[in-house]
């Protein structure tokens, strides 16, 4: 019964402080938030993708612009696809 305590707090102690310190190497390292820039980028890339293909296919079945729940120039910040 012992063993099954110590292994249980071994085990919580891992959880707890060893993915904690697993965390903390990653976001100090340059390598890992440079590959989380550019994926953040690409991200923001597609999104922006999405949105210019949603304003073409709302332009080409003749809704115009301003009815168009991406257009939105007030808000720079918001995201739209379709």
């Amino acid at each position: 019964m012992a063993s099954l305590a110590k292994a249980t707090s071994e085990n919580q102690w891992l959880i707890e402080h060893g993915l904690q310190q697993v965390v903390t190497h990653l976001l100090h390292s340059s390598k890992f938030n440079s590959a989380l820039g550019d994926v953040y980028t690409k991200l923001l890339n597609h999104g922006k993708h999405l949105g210019f293909v949603a304003g073409y296919k709302a332009h080409e079945s003749g809704q115009p612009q301003e009815q168009s729940p991406c257009f939105q120039p007030r808000n720079l910040s918001s995201r739209c696809s379709g």
